[in-house]
């Protein structure tokens, strides 16, 4: 008999930003679906050669061109309509929980286990990296019958190839983007920090970005938009500069820390009952 992942399947909203163009990656995620027998929803990513920066709902151009110099490529305005598109798809579902995944992504063959784990015997959390690359700091320790432990990502602000919400989560995560002008996961992690969003990250991961779909991104392939950037930038944009690296350094230094005081795990007998 098929093992059982009812909080996962039944009360889990598992949706995948894939633009209409994308046919290989469309199939890449339906194969993988119908092996893990995992509910997939596919959201129609929003193209960006349909946008013009300075009619995006949302983008403050104004604050981006003050510490940039050069406006968000269209294509990282459409990544970032696009997860809100998905994040409102969620908020106007009746699930308890979504996992917003991109197209590239690669679910382990235990993927369900593992967000049946996190939902059922971890709290606390509004959102969970699924993946990011590099170190992870470990928060809380894990009972030995447990396959996960939740961790505190070094490189937080990087990847949002698969997060999983709570409804308060998304919620915040959509007020937050109420204004936006840095690219999706930059952004991302600036909104957590500014909302009090309680997130954090997961090891093993339960998914990642697919190396036979990782190309080279085409974004700023040929450096002309940071080379601009570079020849352009003024001492005030030095300074913001650096003043978002600290700010982002010292928020991550207190997420770090306080998140062994927020996040709960249940024991075995707990779940249960």
């Amino acid at each position: 008999m098929a093992t059982s992942y009812p909080t996962a399947c039944e009360r889990t909203l598992h949706l995948v930003i894939n633009l209409e163009t994308a046919v290989d990656r469309r199939r890449h995620i339906e194969t993988q679906a119908q092996k893990l027998g995992l509910p997939v929803q596919l959201i129609t990513a929003i193209p960006g050669k349909d946008l013009v920066a300075d009619q995006v709902p949302g983008y403050d151009r104004k604050r981006r061109l003050l510490e940039y110099s050069v406006d968000l490529l269209p294509n990282e305005l459409a990544c970032i309509l696009s997860h809100l598109k998905g994040i409102k798809t969620f908020l106007e579902s009746d699930y308890e929980y979504c996992v917003l995944n991109e197209d590239d992504v690669l679910f382990a063959d235990d993927f369900l286990e593992s967000i049946e784990e996190i939902l059922t015997r971890t709290s606390g959390w509004e959102c969970v990296k699924l993946w990011t690359a590099g170190r992870h700091y470990e928060v809380m320790p894990k009972p030995d019958d447990m396959k996960i432990k939740l961790t505190f990502p070094k490189k937080f602000p990087w990847e949002a190839t698969s997060i999983l919400y709570t409804r308060v989560g998304a919620e915040k995560i959509l007020k937050g983007f109420e204004r936006f002008w840095m690219c999706y996961d930059q952004q991302w992690a600036g909104v957590c920090f500014r909302e009090g969003i309680i997130a954090c990250g997961v090891l093993p991961a339960p998914a990642r970005p697919d190396s036979s779909l990782c190309v080279k991104s085409t974004i700023d392939a040929d450096l002309s938009r940071t080379n601009s950037y570079e020849s352009k930038r003024s001492l005030i944009q030095w300074l913001i500069h650096r003043y978002w690296v600290i700010w982002f350094s010292n928020h991550k230094k207190k997420m770090r820390k306080i998140l062994p005081q927020l996040l709960k795990i249940s024991n075995a007998h707990e779940e249960a009952l």
